[in-house]
């Protein structure tokens, strides 16, 4: 079990719930030149075999789709002068990494990781099929204590050197501790964005699932270590002892502890309820990529928000089963989750992947 590797997760699930915390402090110059990943344009993807009711929203939208969303004053601008500024252009959406110049940063380290985000907004892109807005920004803030995330539909804002230093974690030329991070926080631009939650009680779907999709995103040997150690997790505290609740309640006490273990305890068994939907999907020849292009074609980027019930609908209409008994265990109920043997890095056959190239 890599203990160490899932206590530093433990802390950047704190930082992403927006709890205040000292990260753990790397001397940048022992900072890897990694390469940038390799990129690339081209069309539309295919459609999924899933079955999609609505399928007039493959790929973006015909017409703009206006951002409702969190958008305080100030949030995601930026002063050319003021900041180092990678742009690239992912199917005709314009995706922006801007760093505060206050980061002391070699170039090819800024290069590198605004790679990783295009990278990953390609990656979703295409699990889900499109993006519903023109475009989406990430600023590097260089004030250390920054704090206020912002993990919306069009981006966000976050401490540049907690990105540093996850950058200096890495380990192998994968990136993975820093993949991890990125594709989660990334992942919200839909999950969170495109696609909101009805309330507390589907948090589980909105923090779960990102979380098990950033830890495929890290790369397998990742993968498994984490989900190993989160599965370990709820066996040990969460399962047989008082915090052993429905997710739906789980989500819906997160502020009534000051410990935050109501947050690790969604995350956590959420990333595991997430990976049993995936593994029972798998079994009938699809995916949780179907699921989610399904949610994103079919529920008007934002305009209604997503239930515990319209997920389960949701899993009946593209499988052709009943999800009732799954959703009373799991999700409305308590039964313990079980694992058939080890993780297993689930195929996600392709939709019609597209990569993109170039970065400019």
């Amino acid at each position: 079990m890599k203990w160490d590797k899932f206590i530093l997760f433990l802390c950047f699930t704190l930082v992403c719930s927006g709890c205040t915390m000292n990260f753990i402090s790397v001397v940048q110059s022992a900072l890897p030149n990694l390469p940038v990943p390799y990129l690339a344009e081209a069309e539309l993807p295919s459609n999924s075999s899933a079955p999609m009711l609505n399928s007039d929203y493959l790929g973006n939208p015909a017409d703009p789709i206006e951002y409702n969303g969190y958008n305080a004053p100030g949030f995601l601008d930026y002063n050319q002068d003021d900041h180092y500024v990678y742009k690239q252009t992912i199917h005709g959406k314009q995706v922006t990494v801007a760093w505060e110049k206050g980061l002391e940063a070699a170039d090819d380290i800024r290069q590198s990781i605004s790679g990783i985000y295009f990278d990953t907004f390609n990656t979703w892109w295409n699990v889900f099929g499109g993006f519903p807005y023109e475009s989406y920004t990430v600023i590097m803030k260089a004030d250390p204590d920054f704090q206020d995330m912002g993990e919306h539909g069009i981006g966000y804002e976050i401490a540049g050197e907690e990105i540093l230093d996850w950058y200096s974690m890495t380990e192998t030329d994968e990136v993975n501790y820093l993949r991890a991070k990125i594709g989660h926080e990334v992942f919200h631009g839909w999950n969170n964005g495109a696609l909101s939650i009805a309330s507390n009680a589907e948090y589980w779907f909105r923090e779960g699932v990102a979380n098990y999709y950033g830890h495929r995103y890290a790369g397998i040997s990742e993968y498994q270590s984490w989900m190993d150690a989160q599965f370990d997790f709820y066996s040990k505290e969460i399962h047989s002892t008082d915090f052993d609740l429905p997710l739906v309640e789980l989500g819906e006490r997160l502020e009534d502890n000051s410990s935050n273990f109501f947050m690790h305890a969604v995350f956590y068994k959420g990333a595991v309820v997430s990976y049993l939907i995936d593994k029972r999907l798998n079994e009938n020849g699809l995916n949780f990529d179907d699921l989610l292009r399904y949610l994103y074609n079919n529920f008007d980027y934002g305009d209604k928000q997503i239930s515990n019930e319209d997920i389960r609908n949701a899993l009946d209409d593209i499988s052709g089963e009943n999800w009732s008994g799954f959703f009373d265990d799991y999700i409305f109920g308590t039964t313990p989750l079980k694992l058939e043997g080890a993780f297993q890095y689930l195929d996600h056959k392709s939709r019609g992947f597209i990569p993109i190239t170039g970065l400019r």
